[in-house]
C-alpha cells in the first residue's frame, strides 16, 4: 500500500513537471506569436503613416499645381521676327500675323516691342496694341473644364508718345473670353514724352499695372481676345497674360495642414528610429 501511494505521488509529480514544461513551451510559443503580432502591427502602423503622408503630400502638390498658367507664351517672348515692318526696337505685325507664338493678330496691327523701346513687365517683350491702327489679337485655344471658374490676369500700360497730338492720356482695350466681355483702361502718368524728348531711345518707367478678370468656362477649349480702342499708332501696352484655375478657399491648405504634415514627418522619422534601435 505504501509503495502504491508512493507511486501515485511520483506520477503526480511527473504530471506537474510535464505541465510546467509544457507551460514553458506554451509560453515561449505565445511570446513568439506576440512578437510576430507586434512586429506586424508596427509594420502596419508604418505603412499607414506613410500612406497618410503620401495622401497629404499629393493633396498639397495638387493644390499648388492648380495654379499653372494655361496661356501659351503669355509674355510674348517666343516668335519669329518676320512678316512685319521692323524698326529699331520693335516690329509692326499686321493681320493675320502668327509671328508671335501662341497668338494671332486677327485685325489691324500691333507693335511687338523689345526692351530697347520700353521695359516689358515680364521678360524682354511686350505689345503696343495699336501698331498703325487698333489691333485685335487672339490667343491659341487652351483646355478648360466647363463650369470651372478661372482668373485672367495681365499687365497693362500705355504708349505715351504723341499724347498731345491725339489728345488722350488714357489708353483702353477690351477682353473677350468664354462669352464674357470687359473693358480696361490705363491713364499714362507722363506728359507727351515723344514731343518733349524726340531723341530718346528708351521710355522711362512704364508704370505697369495688373488687371484681373474672372470667368466661367463654357467649353472645353477657351481662347482670349484683346481689342484696342486706340485707332492710331499709340495704344495700350500689354504683357504678362495668365489664366489660372480659381481654387476654392476650402481646397487651399491652411497653416494647420502644414503643421500636421510637419508633425507627421517628424513622427514617421521618430518611428523609424525606434524600429532601428529595436
Amino acid at each position: 500500500m505504501a509503495d502504491f501511494n508512493r507511486l501515485q505521488r511520483l506520477m503526480s509529480l511527473n504530471r506537474i513537471y510535464n505541465q510546467k514544461e509544457n507551460g514553458v513551451a506554451t509560453m515561449k510559443k505565445l511570446d513568439i506569436v506576440r512578437l510576430n503580432v507586434f512586429s506586424c502591427f508596427k509594420e502596419y502602423r508604418r505603412f499607414e503613416a506613410q500612406k497618410i503622408l503620401a495622401v497629404l503630400c499629393t493633396s498639397l502638390l495638387f493644390a499648388n499645381g492648380a495654379h499653372a498658367n494655361l496661356v501659351v507664351n503669355g509674355s510674348f517672348e517666343g516668335g519669329t521676327h518676320t512678316g512685319g515692318v521692323y524698326t529699331g526696337g520693335y516690329i509692326t505685325l499686321y493681320s493675320p500675323s502668327t509671328a508671335i507664338n501662341g497668338w494671332t493678330i486677327t485685325a489691324g496691327s500691333a507693335d511687338w516691342i523689345n526692351n530697347g523701346v520700353w521695359q516689358a513687365s515680364d521678360g524682354n517683350y511686350s505689345l503696343d496694341m495699336s501698331g498703325l491702327s487698333a489691333a485685335t489679337i487672339k490667343s491659341n485655344s487652351f483646355s478648360t473644364d466647363v463650369g470651372q471658374l478661372y482668373e485672367l490676369t495681365f499687365d497693362m500700360a500705355g504708349n505715351f508718345a504723341n499724347q498731345v497730338l491725339h489728345n488722350s492720356h488714357t489708353k483702353g482695350m477690351s477682353v473677350d473670353v468664354s462669352g464674357s466681355s470687359q473693358n480696361f483702361s490705363f491713364s499714362t502718368p507722363y506728359p507727351d514724352w515723344y514731343t518733349s524728348n524726340p531723341a530718346a531711345l528708351m521710355y522711362p518707367d512704364m508704370h505697369w499695372e495688373t488687371r484681373t478678370m474672372q470667368f466661367i468656362a463654357t467649353s472645353t477649349l477657351t481662347e482670349l481676345v484683346f481689342t484696342s480702342f486706340e485707332n492710331n499708332a499709340y495704344g495700350a501696352a500689354l504683357d504678362n497674360v495668365s489664366v489660372e484655375v480659381v481654387v476654392p478657399v476650402s481646397s487651399v491648405p491652411e497653416p494647420g495642414m502644414w503643421m500636421l504634415l510637419g508633425s507627421g514627418l517628424a513622427g514617421l522619422a521618430a518611428f523609424r528610429r525606434r524600429n532601428v534601435r529595436s
